[in-house]
């Protein structure tokens, strides 16, 4: 489906190596290569409000998978933004895996877990959804440390460059 501006905020875990890249503008091309459009992964904010830490980031969104940039013990960035435009946002479920080809979960070029559900992880209700070419309308870089608060690192600028705060 196509989507136009929405009131939705939604979130995308990144590592930390992915993080940096992000606040230097150079932006990894499965992310979508340009600072102001996303690919990949991505559930709504709200339901990740009430995660505190790296562990609990990586335990209810299935992110400690074999060959994963994320540890419960390394800290990580929580991309949050709104987006204009987006070519495609599907749910990871049944038919998304279906559509391209697969029945039992999806290869989505990632060596990760795919539960075929639409949810991130067993015993979570955290929807997850595929995004194609989203173009931000908005965009907060939080960095979520093992332990402690969440710091914003960076926002997306008037001209869709990505700044860090200090």
């Amino acid at each position: 489906m196509t989507l136009a501006v929405s009131s939705t905020i939604w979130h995308k875990p990144l590592s930390v190596y992915e993080g940096n890249r992000i606040i230097g503008n150079d932006v990894d091309p499965r992310l979508g290569g340009l600072p102001d459009v996303i690919n990949g992964s991505v559930t709504p904010a709200a339901h990740i409000a009430n995660l505190q830490g790296a562990a609990a980031f990586c335990q209810a969104l299935g992110l400690n998978y074999s060959g994963s940039l994320f540890a419960p013990d390394k800290p990580l960035f929580s991309m949050r933004f709104k987006l204009s435009y987006a070519a495609s946002i599907e749910p990871t479920d049944g038919p998304l895996a279906r559509s391209i080809g697969k029945s039992e979960g999806a290869d989505l070029g990632y060596n990760m877990p795919y539960t075929g559900n639409g949810f991130t992880a067993p015993g979570y209700v955290i929807p997850e959804y595929w995004i194609i070419g989203g173009v931000l309308a908005e965009g907060e870089l939080w960095h979520v440390p093992v332990h402690g608060d969440q710091e914003l690192a960076a926002v997306l600028s008037d001209t869709n460059e990505w700044s860090a705060v200090r």
